[in-house]
């Protein structure tokens, strides 16, 4: 944040005028006339504007900024890969077919047969068709 203050002092950036107004309650018009722009809305999306930026490739450094931006990449995807009690909830489905137990899960299935479990993915299922 430093570094980018800095730079703004630096180069002479103008500050917008300040909005009294409660951004959350206007139209996704409105924000847009007055220039107010949307944050990203997951950490995957910060993460890819974060890798377009200057200013905090210079502040960290060519090898910390990588490895800051590597390290961010794993966390997003340990989060996005969880099962949460929501999803769970309202998409678990599961068939017993005599000795085969199929459970569906979004766009994932998993097999027991034989007291031995198969994943699949849709996805993998049909050679990446989808």
């Amino acid at each position: 944040m430093l570094a980018a203050g800095l730079e703004g002092v630096e180069k002479g950036y103008e500050l917008p005028d300040p909005l009294e107004r409660n951004i959350y309650k206007m139209t996704e018009g409105e924000r847009k006339d007055l220039g107010v722009e949307t944050l990203p809305a997951n950490l995957g999306e910060a993460i890819a504007e974060t890798e377009k930026s200057e200013v905090v490739r210079r502040a960290l450094g060519d090898h910390t900024f990588e490895r800051f931006i590597s390290m961010k990449k794993h966390e997003w995807d340990d989060y996005r890969i969880q099962v949460t009690p929501y999803e769970i909830e309202k998409m678990l489905l599961e068939l017993s077919l005599g000795n085969k137990i199929i459970i569906f899960f979004g766009k994932s299935f998993l097999i027991f047969f034989n007291k031995v479990m198969y994943i699949h993915t849709l996805r993998r299922a049909y050679n990446g068709y989808f």
